[in-house]
This record gives structure tokens, sequence and C-alpha cells, in this order.
């Protein structure tokens, strides 16, 4: 009884599971479905744009050198025209003009600069040699005073030499405090 019981639930529990799946397949499907159709609206949508914009622009495009063929002819019948191409040169030459007279500006200013980075980097080198004879000078008195007082490891200075000599039993282990 008790295994037709156990039966009989799982039997429940396969059709429960099997009517989820479904379920969660057809809205993947149904999603799935909407995606492509709106993709494919878009696509065509995009497609459309770019046939209209570039109707527009070529339309844009024709206006735009009707307007200018019309005012070159105006500009090249006239001795104005003419001046205005001389003001437009000697503006141009004006500003190149200024544009070399500030990049050589730049160029003093960075010369400036890179002679004062030497200069730093020069005392820079003096003080770090300075420094370092301080450093050797320290280190060496240092040694001295350690070969002097001996130390509790014998002469050993560094924690190797200490340790070492520690393996070594120089050093009795049970020596008292």
């Amino acid at each position: 009884a008790a295994a037709a019981t156990a039966e009989r639930e799982r039997a429940k529990m396969e059709r429960i599971s099997s009517i989820v799946e479904d379920g969660e397949m057809s809205k993947r499907q149904k999603r799935t479905k909407k995606s492509i159709w709106h993709f494919t609206v878009t696509v065509k949508r995009r497609a459309l744009l770019a046939w209209l914009q570039a109707l527009d622009d070529a339309h844009r495009m024709r206006r735009a050198a009707r307007k200018l063929t019309a005012k070159g002819h105006l500009k090249t019948q006239s001795l104005a025209f003419e001046t205005w191409l001389e003001f437009w040169r000697v503006a141009k030459e004006e500003k190149i003009r200024r544009r070399v007279e500030e990049l050589e500006r730049r160029a003093a200013a960075a010369e400036e600069e890179e002679a004062r980075a030497a200069e730093a980097a020069a005392a820079a080198r003096e003080k770090s040699v300075g420094v370092a004879a301080r450093i050797a000078a320290a280190e060496e008195r240092e040694t001295e005073a350690r070969k002097k007082i001996g130390g509790e490891y014998g002469s050993a200075t560094s924690f190797r030499e200490k340790s070492k000599a520690f393996r070594r039993n120089d050093v009795k282990r049970d020596a008292p405090k």
C-alpha cells in the first residue's frame, strides 16, 4: 500500500513538472517570436528611414550646389571678390605668423624647464651620494660596535647568521638568563 501511494505521488509530481516545463517552454517560444518580430520591424523601419534620409540629403546637396554656383558667378564678376580673396590671404598669413611665435615661445619655455630639471637631477644625485656615504659610515660603526659587544650569539650580526649559530648549537639553549 505504501509503495502504491509513493508511485501515485511520483506520477503526480511528474505530471506537474511536465506541465510547468511546457508552460516555461511556451513562454520562451513566445518571447523568442516577439523578439524576432521586433527585430524585423526595427530593420524595416531603419531601412525606410535611411532611404528617406538619402533622398533628403541628395535634394539638399542639389539646392546647395545651385546656391553656390549662383554665388560664385556673382563673386567672380565683381572686383569685391578679388579684395575679399586678398583679405583672407593676409589674414591667413597673420594667423600662421602668430602660430609660429607661439610655438617658439613654448619651445623656449620647454628648454628652460628642461634645464631646471637637469639642475634638480644633479642636485638630487649629489644629495644621494652624501646620504649613501652617511649610511655606509653608520653601518660600519654598527658592525664595529657589534664586534666589540659580541652579543648573545657570538659575533653574528644578521638574523641568518644568528639562526645558523643557534642551529649549530654554538649558543647554549638552556643558558641561564
